[in-house]
């Protein structure tokens, strides 16, 4: 677990501060911020232009827009380092912002908050899931105090600002909430997942994976997920842009007399990245389905997460928690939900059992059906208890 650039650190026997933002980025924001005041000073005449009779009347819209952007981003970047200091002794948190020193700032009482959350955000395309760390109202608002995207990193900052403000701590990382109170936070940096209680299940009648058990360890063989067939969707969607536009062209080509070299060059490029690409896509997933993805073995040691060539050790005293995520557990966090939401859960895919660890945020038999789920979250735990 590679420490956090910003985190809490213990400045006091009863203050917590962290210092996030600004720095480099401040001096870098500075040259936009003076360029977009620049601007706006212009557009109000209060800087003399000598052919200012000689722009047009729209041209003055576009910098007033250009100064307002400028200044905006620039003053965001300068302006935009935060430092909060949790002080037990005068019971506040201190929220401020500004360039090299505090020139502003907010205070938040201690008693409004009755508990700390530990959030997952989940990311998109461009970046990764998040977690991150907030005192709770009593209201029900949010006040945030840090994110990253290192589990690990953020459930120890977590585990060290709860401790300190004596605030139970509530892990939503997971479809399963884990509360922590206060006097069992100590128990919790030493205390193995395996050592909690568990009930035993029985398999699912239609088991996927293949489970061999070695005396007190198991190895768990998990297939991919198979092919959907609203994958086909992935190869439907680019040839039916690419018919519907070429229906459009070809004739334009034959009008204009386009030579055939640049006919054919045209083709060539509709034809890779509209056809060829994304049925490649396809059958590279339909073969990586057949056999079987993840090897896991599971012993009292811990859990080793074997993927083709690649191998990952989790060692028990590193698991933080485990939980698993079925179709049911996330259609179960929709409050309120109407009756036909529950006809989506055959189109949602299970994220599987989930292996929260020192080491970051692990998830193992995604896609499976719900019982076999269940069902390898158990055995995973069972055999982390043995001995």
């Amino acid at each position: 677990m590679k420490p956090l650039a910003e985190q809490f650190v213990q400045t006091a026997p009863h203050k917590l501060e962290l210092k996030r933002g600004g720095g480099c980025l401040g001096w870098f924001g500075l040259p936009f911020f003076l360029a977009g005041l620049f601007m706006l000073l212009i557009s109000m005449r209060l800087i003399p232009v000598s052919n200012a009779a000689e722009i047009p009347w729209w041209n003055w819209i576009i910098i007033v827009g250009m100064g307002l952007v400028f200044t905006a981003v620039g003053g965001v970047m300068v302006f935009g380092r935060t430092w909060i200091t949790v002080d037990i002794a005068k019971g506040r948190i201190w929220i401020a912002r500004g360039l090299l020193q505090p020139m502003w700032g907010r205070t938040y009482n201690l008693k409004d908050y009755h508990s700390i959350l530990l959030n997952q955000v989940s990311g998109d395309s461009d970046s990764a899931d998040s977690y991150e760390i907030v005192f709770k109202s009593v209201t029900g608002g949010e006040l945030p105090m840090l994110s990253s995207q290192d589990y690990g990193c953020a459930h120890a900052q977590a585990l060290l600002l709860a401790g300190f403000v004596q605030l139970p701590l509530e892990d939503r990382s997971s479809d399963h909430h884990d509360i922590i109170k206060p006097g069992a936070l100590k128990q919790k940096l030493s205390e193995p997942v395996f050592s909690r209680e568990f009930k035993v299940a029985t398999p699912p009648p239609a088991m996927k994976s293949d489970i061999r058990v070695n005396g007190e360890e198991v190895t768990i063989s998990i297939p991919k997920p198979k092919i959907s067939p609203y994958n086909l969707l992935e190869l439907l969607i680019p040839f039916g842009i690419a018919t519907y536009f070429g229906r459009s062209i070809l004739p334009f080509f034959s009008h204009t007399g386009t030579p055939i070299q640049v006919q054919m060059g045209f083709g060539g490029f509709v034809g890779l990245f509209f056809v060829l690409l994304p049925l490649i896509s396809i059958l590279k997933r339909y073969l990586a389905a057949k056999g079987y993805f993840y090897v896991v073995i599971v012993n009292r040691g811990g859990i080793t997460i074997k993927q083709n060539r690649l191998s990952k050790t989790i060692p028990a005293d590193r698991i933080i928690a485990l939980d698993y995520a079925t179709t049911e557990t996330a259609l179960r966090g929709i409050a309120n939900a109407p009756a036909w939401v529950a006809s989506l859960q055959r189109l949602v895919r299970s994220k599987g059992v989930i292996i929260k660890s020192k080491d970051g945020f692990f998830n193992i038999a995604a896609g499976l059906a719900n019982e076999e789920v269940e069902y390898l979250y158990t055995v995973i735990k069972q055999y982390l208890a043995l001995g």
